[in-house]
């Protein structure tokens, strides 16, 4: 995993740690060695098998996992960068601020297909005009 870093890593600290009994026969001490390869295997397996879970939940969550859900985290994704523009409407010349509705959740009813073009129709707009606090 990671090109070998971790099963380097761990081996190194289990030599370090690791104190053999006294009297420990070849037999056992290939197995131990057996085991110590298992073991790593085994970890990284688990590791792996997390991660993907987690990026699989995680890409679930933002882009769906069927056509209502992406749907539905499509315009939750565009109503949230709307609602950056309303709150910061004050920081815009006042005729970038007419682009704007009288108010964020009228606008965030609108389909995400009507939000997805006015934001690509004005985003430039808004990125080149936004008014920074100190001039």
């Amino acid at each position: 995993m990671l090109q070998g870093y971790w099963a380097k890593e761990w081996q190194h600290s289990f030599v370090r740690t690791y104190l053999p009994p006294d009297e420990e026969t070849p037999a056992d001490k290939s197995k131990r060695q057996i085991k110590m390869g298992r073991w790593q295997a085994s970890v990284i397996r688990i590791t792996w098998t997390g991660m993907i879970a987690l990026w699989k939940i995680r890409r679930d969550e933002r882009h769906g996992r069927d056509a209502d859900t992406r749907e539905a985290a499509r315009h939750e994704v565009l109503t949230n960068e709307l609602k950056v523009l309303y709150s910061n409407r004050d920081q815009y010349p006042p005729a970038v601020q007419r682009l704007l509705r009288s108010s964020y959740d009228i606008h965030s009813r609108d389909k995400s297909a009507r939000i997805e073009d006015w934001l690509n129709a004005f985003r430039v707009t808004f990125q080149v005009t936004h008014i920074r606090p100190n001039g």
